[in-house]
């Protein structure tokens, strides 16, 4: 038996017990859950493990109609640029994007982007709601700042060149390379240490 496949038996072994402790608030963040009781749940195929014994297999249906919710997406945010000055930017940037029609992932980093300008968010003062769920950053921008400026905020996407980060409590929980399997590891990371969504994105 190998190393993976144990620590899945000892994952599902366990996970009644984890759950208790993480829904009864027994914990100070995410990484004193990890540190005390389950060390590799910042590993995303363990972490998509722990996530689908909390919500059902429901979660694998979902990520593959991703790829069927994308288009549709990007079909309504054309329609809203004309009247919608934010949205109107950023589908003319993805448009100038040289791989938007053949990359299936810069569609769904456009998605995620728009997404949250086509629902009825509470964008506050210095606040975009949009950010609280994926932020995209120059290549030349520093991780460390972004962890400094994500106090108080719940787990969202951070897309800094090929990589998708997921920050979670101040810190980078897990890494991705695709924003595909980054929105499953968002997901996952709400669901599984029950987190609240944030406030400031809430309508």
């Amino acid at each position: 038996m190998g190393c993976s496949e144990s620590i899945n038996i000892l994952l599902k072994l366990t996970f009644e017990g984890r759950r208790k402790i993480i829904l009864d608030g027994e914990y100070t963040d995410i990484y004193d859950i990890m540190k005390r009781h389950c060390p590799v749940l910042n590993q995303a195929n363990y972490l998509h493990v722990e996530f689908e014994m909390y919500v059902g297999k429901e979660v694998r249906e979902f990520m593959a109609k991703w790829s069927e919710y994308v288009p549709l997406i990007l079909k309504v945010a054309k329609k809203s640029a004309l009247n919608n000055e934010k949205i109107r930017k950023l589908v003319d940037f993805y448009r100038r994007t040289s791989d938007i029609n053949e990359c299936f992932d810069t569609k769904s980093c456009a998605a995620l982007e728009l997404l949250p300008l086509l629902l009825p968010v509470r964008n506050k003062k210095n606040i975009n709601a949009a950010d609280f769920i994926y932020c995209a950053k120059e290549e030349s921008a520093s991780i460390t700042d972004v962890l400094k400026e994500s106090k108080g905020r719940g787990p969202f996407i951070l897309h800094i060149e090929d990589n998708f980060h997921i920050i979670a409590d101040c810190q980078s929980f897990c890494r991705s390379t695709n924003s595909s399997e980054a929105l499953l590891n968002l997901f996952a990371c709400i669901y599984v240490f029950n987190i609240a969504y944030n406030k400031e994105a809430l309508n």
